[in-house]
């Protein structure tokens, strides 16, 4: 059983070489995107100082899903609405056809 934790342990670790990459890659992310990294930096600083539970968070959410997920299913709807009006206007072309 010991012997099977130690192997586990030992090929979990990382190399020396892993962690230089890992900063390299956080590096290029921040040069390309640095908006993105200050996000997700002021989040994850927020959740872990105890925002989560607080009062302002509740709205905060709502207009966040608000944001990303009403116009998803704005553009879902009406996708499905334009479908099934093609499928109307091909219903009577078929009917007379046959």
């Amino acid at each position: 059983m010991a012997e099977k934790i130690r192997s586990a342990a030992g090929s979990g670790a990382s190399s020396p070489e892993r962690p230089c990459a890992q900063a390299a890659e956080l590096t290029r992310k921040l040069r390309e995107r640095p908006y993105a990294v200050l996000g997700v930096a002021a989040v994850t600083g927020y959740l872990l100082g105890g925002g989560l539970f607080s009062r302002v968070t509740r709205p905060l959410v709502r207009m966040a899903l608000g944001a990303l997920v009403v116009p998803r299913l704005q553009s879902r709807a009406a996708r499905a609405i334009q479908g099934f009006g093609r499928r109307l206007a091909d219903e009577p072309r078929q009917a007379h056809s046959s």
